[in-house]
């Protein structure tokens, strides 16, 4: 089986997840004081996002990056979602895709507005390079 193969079958089961009916089902807290005081709900809820951040120990060195996550909550601790990384260093871009699964900790005494989330995710990346046609 090639490589490309694993990584469609994995990323097709980690999507399949998601579908999959979980115990009790809540909804994720945003930063909003209305919303963090009624977590539990009847539905499951998706949550997407936003950072900016750097990538160390890539093939062209250190590259900015920006990732762009979603996750859907199976449980108010709990969500499942993939990942698209962007990373750029000049004249290649990296672009990288994964599932992700985390696990959401609620900081004590923040009212549900601060977590610690341990992440693990499996998924590739490829390099594309622009290359420029000079004019004569």
């Amino acid at each position: 089986m090639k490589p490309a193969e694993k990584v469609s079958r994995v990323m097709g089961i980690i999507i399949g997840l998601m579908g999959v009916p979980a115990g009790p089902r809540v909804q994720a807290a945003e930063l909003t004081g209305e919303t963090s005081r009624n977590v539990r709900a009847a539905t499951p809820t998706w949550s997407g996002g936003a950072a900016v951040g750097f990538l160390s120990n890539t093939p062209d060195g250190t590259a900015v990056a920006l990732n762009l996550p979603a996750d859907r909550f199976l449980h108010q601790n709990v969500s499942l979602g993939p990942l698209l990384q962007l990373g750029f260093t000049g004249d290649p871009t990296q672009i990288g895709f994964s599932g992700q699964g985390k696990y959401w900790i609620a900081i004590p005494e923040t009212d549900n507005r601060a977590k610690v989330v341990q992440q693990a995710g499996l998924g590739s990346f490829t390099r594309i390079i622009f290359e420029t046609i000079p004019r004569s």
